[in-house]
């Protein structure tokens, strides 16, 4: 996580007073939500000053937001922002295994065209389409990038739940 996010969550992130993430007039109604649900929350203009307080509150909101029946676009958020996580996690594998697959579909090639293996053509070239078009979709689309996007709607939405009025 602290690849993609050295410095803070990005729901943190879009609480601190210098953050152009949300507009001032929601990150005031949003201070204004945790102010009266969360005992001792204050606000500040210092980003410094406010790390404590906006990490405590989006703990606290995610603690309340469990409930995938009640929030259910937050659960989805979350379930996305999972998927991608360890799909960059996985990165390196999926990169090796594809390899494999594209070397060995390389080599039934030379080996049917050396008529030493009898196999599909058609097949021996899908296999080899597949697997080059998985070398691609792990090299330039499981990215570092495509995690923060996911962690920055995941934040959205579980900001979002300040207006919902589901929260106790």
């Amino acid at each position: 996580m602290k690849r993609c996010f050295p410095q803070l969550l990005p729901a943190q992130e879009f609480l601190l007073p210098s953050s152009r993430q949300i507009d001032i007039v929601t990150k005031e109604r949003y201070y204004k939500f945790f102010s009266e649900h969360i005992d001792g929350f204050k606000t500040s203009n210092d980003d410094k000053e406010m790390l404590p307080y906006v990490s405590t509150a989006v703990t606290w909101l995610i603690s309340k937001t469990r409930d995938s029946t009640k929030f259910p676009l937050i659960a989805e958020e979350n379930a996305n922002f999972g998927f991608t996580y360890n799909l960059l996690g996985l990165k390196p594998f999926g990169i090796a295994i594809s390899c494999i697959g594209v070397i060995f579909n390389s080599i039934l090639m030379y080996l049917y065209f050396a008529h030493s293996v009898f196999v599909d053509l058609k097949i021996l070239l899908s296999g080899l389409v597949i697997h080059l078009l998985f070398l691609f979709l792990w090299i330039f689309i499981i990215t570092k990038s495509l995690v923060i996007s996911a962690g920055k709607k995941y934040a959205r939405a579980l900001l979002s739940a300040c207006d919902s009025g589901n929260i106790d």
